[in-house]
């Protein structure tokens, strides 16, 4: 019996220190420099923890030289090989790396924390915008149904009124998804 509970003991307290002692994962990566600069090196990238992703950007120039913290702004942004795409920006009172999901003469961005999941839509001359959506839950007449709000619809619209031929696609999306804004 001691033995077993021994065992359980240690099992117990492995699972709890691993994730105090666990190291960040660096993968290949580079930052755009406010100079217009590239600069290949290591990026720690959580992709248990998606939210910290968007508050500061971890670098390392090589795998034994010491950890160097950007914030945004402190950057132009910074990717990862093959992988993901962080650009700096202003958000209400603050600033967050946004994920790029799509460029060009409309700009998509995706940002996921505290408060949940965050799009944003940007465009020369309209600036950047969030995309909001909410859903909750109406009782009418003892019955429970599910809203959906349709705010991002109206900002899409705004956003893409040189593209009416889009409309259709904009009514019929229901939420605001990676797939979706990218289509």
């Amino acid at each position: 019996m001691k033995i077993r509970t021994l065992l359980i003991f240690l099992a117990l307290s492995v699972y709890v220190a691993n994730p105090i002692i666990a190291q960040a994962e660096f993968v290949e990566g580079f930052i755009l420099t406010n100079e217009g600069g590239t600069i290949p090196g290591l990026i720690e990238h959580s992709y248990k923890i998606v939210s910290k992703n968007g508050s500061r950007c971890l670098f390392k120039a090589t795998r034994k030289d010491s950890i160097k913290t950007f914030l945004p702004f402190d950057i132009v942004g910074y990717g990862l090989i093959d992988s993901k795409y962080y650009r700096s920006k202003k958000i209400n009172s603050g600033a967050r790396f946004l994920q790029v999901l799509s460029t060009g003469q409309l700009n998509i961005y995706f940002d996921e924390n505290k408060t949940g999941n965050h799009y944003y839509i940007e465009k020369e001359g309209l600036g950047l915008n969030e995309l909001k959506f909410k859903e909750s839950i109406e009782r009418i007449e003892g019955k429970s149904f599910l809203k959906l709000s349709k705010d991002h619809q109206g900002m899409l619209r705004y956003y893409m009124g040189d593209a009416p031929s889009l409309f259709g696609q904009i009514e019929n999306m229901e939420r605001p998804t990676h797939q979706a804004l990218i289509n």
